[in-house]
Parts: C-alpha cells; sequence; structure tokens
C-alpha cells in the first residue's frame, strides 16, 4: 500500500510506501494496522515511493520494493528491503544504483519460489523489459534477463516511445493442473495518449518465466 500525510501536497512532499494488515471486521475488510518501510529516498528530498510490491521468501523473510520518482538518483535506482519479523521491522538488503529505467518495478517470485524484479532497461524509455533474478544470499542481483525488446519486435511507434511495463507477475495452477509463474504486461504506442489509434500491437501480453528448481504450490486444500 501507499499512503500520503496530506494527499494535496503529495508532488511536492514524500509519500511512505509500506505494509498494511486488513481483517474481517463485522462483515468488512477493513485495515488495522500500517507499517511503513520507506519514506524519501537519496537526493533531493522532494521524492516519492509509490507502486510498492511484497513476497514472502523460501525462508518465510518478507522482501519489498518500490519504485521512486521525482530524483534523478532514486528513479533509476532499485532497493529491495528485508524483513525477518514478519514486517514488524525492515532493513535495505540491495541497493542498485542506475539499473532501471524511470518506469514501475515490480518484485516477484518464480514457480520454484526464486524471488525476481522486474523493470524496464536502464536507458530505454520503457521498451525493452528485462528480470533481474536475486542471488541465493538475497544482498544483491544477478545478470540481467531479456523478456522483450519492443522495438526489436515491433518496430518504430508513431509516438516518442512504447510504453511496455506495469509488470506483475503471479504463480497460477493451469488447466493443466500444474503450477505455472506468470508475468504480465502492458504494451502501447505513446502517441495513443496524444489521441493516435492503437497500434496493432497494443494490447495486454503474457509470458511464462521458468525457473530450475521444483514447483512450490501457492496453497494447499
Amino acid at each position: 500500500t501507499t499512503a500520503g500525510d496530506n494527499p494535496g501536497t503529495w508532488l511536492s512532499d514524500p509519500m511512505s510506501s509500506g505494509v498494511a494488515r486488513w481483517r474481517r471486521i463485522n462483515g468488512k475488510w477493513q485495515p488495522t494496522t500500517y507499517v511503513p518501510v520507506v519514506q524519501g529516498a537519496p537526493g533531493s528530498g522532494n521524492e516519492s515511493w509509490m507502486e510498492p510490491s511484497l513476497v514472502r521468501d523460501l525462508d518465510g523473510s518478507l522482501l519489498f520494493t518500490a519504485r521512486a520518482v521525482y530524483d534523478d538518483v532514486a528513479h533509476r535506482m532499485i532497493r529491495i528491503w528485508r524483513s525477518s519479523d514478519n514486517g514488524e521491522t525492515w532493513e535495505v538488503t540491495i541497493e542498485k544504483h542506475d539499473v532501471r529505467g524511470q518506469a514501475p518495478v515490480t518484485i516477484n517470485q518464480a514457480v520454484d519460489g526464486t524471488p525476481y524484479v522486474v523493470c524496464n532497461k536502464m536507458g530505454h524509455e520503457r521498451d525493452w523489459l528485462v528480470i533481474y533474478p536475486l542471488n541465493d544470499e538475497r544482498n544483491d542481483l544477478l545478470p540481467a534477463i531479456d523478456v522483450r525488446n519492443a522495438v526489436e519486435d515491433f518496430g518504430r511507434p508513431t509516438g516518442p516511445c512504447w510504453f511496455m511495463d506495469h509488470p506483475n507477475g503471479e504463480t497460477l495452477r493451469l488447466g493443466d493442473g500444474e503450477w505455472h509463474h506468470i508475468l504480465s504486461y502492458r504494451n502501447m504506442d505513446r502517441g495513443e495518449h496524444a489521441g493516435a489509434p492503437p497500434a496493432p500491437s497494443t494490447g495486454h501480453y503474457l509470458e511464462e518465466v521458468f525457473s530450475d528448481g521444483p514447483a512450490i504450490p501457492v496453497w494447499n486444500f
């Protein structure tokens, strides 16, 4: 979740991102606690942290990341926090500079539980998606794995760039009865924002992410 002290001034005041817990009370789901993980970022002090994501690692710890914006340093950075006490306290375990484009970034888990970050490639305006798996120690990123290069696959857009972004992963049990990890993202021509018709490649894309280890069920009944 993301929360700002004063939504009316969120462009000039830092926003916090953190973890909210909800409980069913009087027939409704209601938030009961909120633990901020981050507020502000290295740089000018005018940064905001938004679009956070969270996974539970294989050892039971929590891994958290968020997208920093409005700062020349932070919006190209990947930062990952870890909590070993179920979200009560947090520490930065990975901080890498100049590794992503200024666009959404999320943390996800492959079907064997391997955590990875997906974002746009550094130096590209949302036209090239990459995956950074975390190493076994969870203190660094492994080399990037290409997901898709929009310019290579679709050619030049009519507008200034492609918007291939907002990636999110989910492990699902599909019709074959097996667990698969699916990465979802959009692609659109930036010119559509100015009223241009959708490009033939505009749409919602799904990719399967493969991993080496055995599948870990998300749930068991």
